[in-house]
């Protein structure tokens, strides 16, 4: 975490860090390869996780905007929407195909 606010501070961005957790996952992410689990490319993780840990879906979003976020990357914006939008559609797939909510009944 702390590399990350390093280049954000880099580029000129004023940040502090208002809190930090700690999460227990049941499988390491790969950071190297085609594709993780989920079926996102590393990039594509990449770009999501930086959006998530920059509260760029926090709303209403105090913090990093999509521009700001690209810069932080070096891609551009319009890249850094196409990688977003590619990465959870592919995360909500796996989400609702994988019938989150356990029922096992049919719908109406």
């Amino acid at each position: 975490m702390r590399g990350y606010l390093d280049r954000l501070e880099q580029r000129g961005l004023d940040v502090d860090l208002l809190a930090k957790r700690e999460v227990e996952r049941t499988a390491p992410a790969a950071r190297t390869g085609a594709t993780t689990d989920t079926g996102l490319t590393a990039r594509q993780r990449t770009v999501l996780e930086a959006a998530y840990l920059s509260g760029y879906f926090d709303w209403p979003r105090r913090r990093t905007t999509g521009a700001e976020l690209a810069d932080t990357l070096d891609i551009a914006t319009s890249t850094l929407h196409q990688h977003l939008r590619v990465a959870s559609g592919k995360v909500f797939e796996q989400y609702f195909d994988g019938d989150p909510f356990g029922s096992s009944e049919a719908g109406p």
